[in-house]
């Protein structure tokens, strides 16, 4: 593997790093989460009708950001049968958000399983989800409880029309604790969703990456260049057999993340990085992944 095209990445991944961001910048994005934050614990009352508090998820919490596009997530744990059930439950939410910060310089949205704000403050948008998930039963869901198996919740997804089930706590452990030398692969797939506006769901992602290393050894050093290759190899036959998906989370399948021509689609763009990664082809790659110079 060439030392070129290694220093080259990571280059890439030092220029999309959370900590290029403007200290005001962090600052404000942190602060319009929490006053989303504090308008759910105020709406929904812990204990009558939220289980626990609203907690940190997604891509930040997880490091597993690029400075260009991050959700800054939040799980909200809701008694059981609040609503009664999680349909119920997230609409309840999406109507409570959007009265509260529908406006000319706010979006809601409702999306497939999240709700979805999206902040207008000056020249930059700050986009929060807000999960709502209720425990699978009465009172099994506690935030001292640090038991993960007292931590699934129901969902409700909109494309589906159906319930889900989920083990957030666990999602954010893992991706945290166990992609170890994986986070530089995981983060370049995120340069390149971006800047080739490619549509395939963050979270799928990271379940393809977190796949390739539980189940394809890798040996040697790990350096940017192998082991994206290493993921590359894995996935893209995978997509090309119209493969599911396991949530980490709950460890149940997840077979509807993108449609399956849609899934082609990407294994064949997927191919083309690959090809040009084993080639050394450094304008391809820098194509592929170029350095954020704002």
């Amino acid at each position: 593997m060439s030392n070129t095209v290694n220093v080259y990445l990571q280059d890439v991944l030092h220029s999309y790093h959370r900590k290029r961001l403007p200290k005001n910048q962090l600052a404000q994005y942190n602060n319009v989460r929490a006053e989303v934050m504090r308008f759910l614990q105020q709406a929904y009352p812990l204990n009558s009708m939220r289980a626990g508090e609203p907690f940190p998820s997604g891509s930040y919490t997880k490091r597993t950001d690029i400075n260009v596009k991050f959700d800054l997530d939040l799980a909200v744990p809701f008694r059981y049968g609040f609503k009664k059930g999680a349909q119920g439950m997230k609409a309840d939410v999406f109507n409570t958000l959007k009265k509260q910060f529908s406006s000319s310089k706010t979006k809601v949205f409702n999306g497939r399983v999240a709700v979805h704000l999206e902040f207008i403050r000056g020249v930059h948008t700050i986009e929060v989800d807000v999960v709502p998930g209720m425990e699978k039963k009465l009172n099994s869901y506690s935030d001292s409880d640090k038991n993960e198996e007292h931590k699934f919740l129901i969902l409700f997804d909109r494309v589906r029309s159906e319930e889900v089930i989920t083990n957030i706590h666990r999602q954010n452990r893992i991706v945290q604790q166990e992609f170890g030398s994986f986070r530089p692969a995981l983060l370049l797939l995120k340069v390149w969703k971006y800047q080739t506006k490619t549509k395939v769901n963050a979270y799928a992602l990271e379940m393809m990456v977190y796949e390739a290393l539980k189940k394809k050894k890798i040996s040697g050093k790990k350096s940017p260049q192998k082991v994206l290759c290493h993921v590359l190899e894995y996935m893209i036959p995978r997509l090309q057999n119209n493969c599911s998906l396991t949530d980490c989370g709950a460890g149940i399948e997840w077979k509807d993340f993108m449609k399956e021509g849609a899934k082609h689609s990407l294994a064949g763009r997927l191919s083309k990085v690959y090809e040009a990664l084993q080639d050394e082809d450094l304008a391809v790659i820098r194509a592929s992944f170029p350095i954020n110079n704002v």
